[in-house]
């Protein structure tokens, strides 16, 4: 059904497949989850960056030696095989030859929300791909995906480190919605701080990445990448909010959240696809959507959820989005310098960035007392 959906024959045993990396995920899915209750996050990330290092070397060797697509899929499947199979060691659980209800009953007002609000953001993150390959065609998704697997890699690594802890964390203080508020708050002024000036420094260092990264093949995806960076610091942001619903125990309002986001989403990707002129519209759409659903989505989330001021929350932005103004017109004015050397131009502009994330980040953190030390300091010498 979905190589007839594309058109595309060569598609069947791609998808047979990935249906074996589908199973063992699947199979992953309870010894993971009981893995992060116990908080075992360092000995998670040993297992999960010791099995990429493995199956990219095989899918490196194995693209080499001419598989073609082909490595990128046998190395899909052998992880979530090793990946299973590791966990299922470090946390072995029982299983039975029959479905009990009583624990699908404790968890199904909770898990339900959970089910749904995945299955529609999922679709609704994924529809882009789906139109544009089947409507603007082949080379255009291809230039489309690099762009936004980019993104999406950036936002996904900055995230990655703090949110999954956040969720078997605060959970413990679900009773105590001010104690989650203002320890939320933290970890966005963190998110916010370096994810706004991110969003500058990769639209200015777009062209640089993808040359760097996928080679001059790929510069159709610049401009593309140029547009979705505008959008890495709310995604840095947002991608918060589910762990803070679940603490909760607020999922049925991230369903909501998440019917109301996709709604936007899909209108976005929709205008692109049918009413926009470019791909790039596509782009605009999504862009649109996000900071549309930032707004919405937050004030669900502090209002209803956290029951805290939504216009006394915003004011934490105030200094990231300042951040973000300094760091455009440095790095405007790196441009301005016109060094050819392209590896060169991103290192200055990478230590611009860091210069900039670094000031703004002592001031908001309580670090005046620091400050003001070191510069009596300096003054003393």
């Amino acid at each position: 059904m979905i190589a007839e959906f594309y058109d595309e024959p060569q598609l069947v045993p791609v998808v047979r497949l990935l249906s074996l990396s589908i199973f063992f995920n699947i199979l992953s899915i309870v010894p993971i989850a009981l893995n992060k209750k116990e908080l075992r996050f360092k000995q998670m990330g040993v297992v999960n960056i010791s099995v990429q290092a493995a199956t990219g070397i095989i899918a490196i060797i194995m693209a080499l030696n001419g598989f073609s697509y082909f490595s990128l899929i046998i190395q899909n499947v052998l992880t979530g095989f090793i990946s299973f199979s590791i966990f299922y060691f470090l946390y072995p659980v029982k299983i039975v030859s029959r479905i009990q209800k009583s624990p699908l009953k404790r968890i199904a007002s909770y898990s339900s929300y959970q089910f749904a609000y995945n299955f529609i953001n999922y679709f609704s993150r994924n529809l882009d791909n789906i139109l544009i390959g089947k409507y603007l065609g082949n080379a255009p998704l291809g230039y489309y995906s690099k762009s936004y697997s980019l993104m999406h890699l950036l936002v996904y690594n900055l995230t990655h480190v703090i949110t999954p802890v956040m969720h078997p964390v605060l959970a413990k203080h679900q009773d105590d919605p001010g104690y989650i508020y203002k320890a939320y708050l933290g970890v966005l002024k963190l998110l916010a701080g370096i994810g706004f000036p991110l969003s500058v420094f990769l639209y200015f260092t777009a062209s640089q990445l993808i040359l760097i990264m996928f080679g001059s093949q790929w510069e159709m995806s610049v401009l593309m990448f140029k547009i979705l960076a505008l959008s890495v610091g709310i995604q840095v942001c947002m991608s918060s909010t589910s762990a803070i619903f679940q603490a909760t125990n607020k999922t049925n309002l991230l369903f909501k959240s998440g019917l109301i986001s996709s709604v936007f989403m899909i209108s976005g990707i929709a205008y692109g696809v049918f009413y926009g002129e470019k791909l790039i519209d596509v782009g605009y759409g999504l862009v649109v959507a996000f900071y549309i659903n930032f707004f919405v989505v937050y004030y669900m989330l502090i209002k209803t959820a956290l029951k805290k001021s939504f216009l006394k929350f915003l004011e934490i932005f105030l200094l990231p989005i300042a951040g973000s103004a300094v760091t455009a017109i440095a790095l405007k004015g790196v441009n301005s310098l016109k060094i050819e050397h392209v590896i060169l131009d991103l290192l200055i502009k990478t230590f611009v960035f860091g210069l900039v994330v670094a000031v703004f980040f002592l001031i908001p953190e309580g670090n005046r007392e620091y400050l003001q030390n070191l510069i009596k300091k300096k003054n003393k010498k």
